[in-house]
């Protein structure tokens, strides 16, 4: 069984880790804003070439995604179900 002290130590590192990621998520989300006006001050069709090649670029990242995504849900499973820890 987990000591309540530990218990605590980890949900604290879970909550200063998730502090982290938004902080870094919310950096990354301002550059590219940031870079997107840029490039569509510079190039009018910008947006438009953009919404062409989404579907693409998804389409490509999709698999790497849902593997990630599946880890977590698995990871998620085994907690719930006790099989960790």
């Amino acid at each position: 069984m987990i000591k309540e002290n530990a218990l605590r130590d980890m949900l604290l590192a879970l909550v200063d880790q998730e502090k982290n990621n938004y902080e870094m998520i919310s950096v990354l989300v301002n550059e590219v804003l940031a870079l997107r006006e840029t490039v569509a001050h510079l190039d009018p069709t910008f947006y438009e070439v953009l919404a062409d090649r989404r579907p693409k670029i998804e389409k490509e990242s999709l698999p790497s995604d849902t593997t990630v995504l599946n880890s977590f849900a698995e990871l998620t499973r085994k907690l719930k179900a006790g099989e960790v820890c």
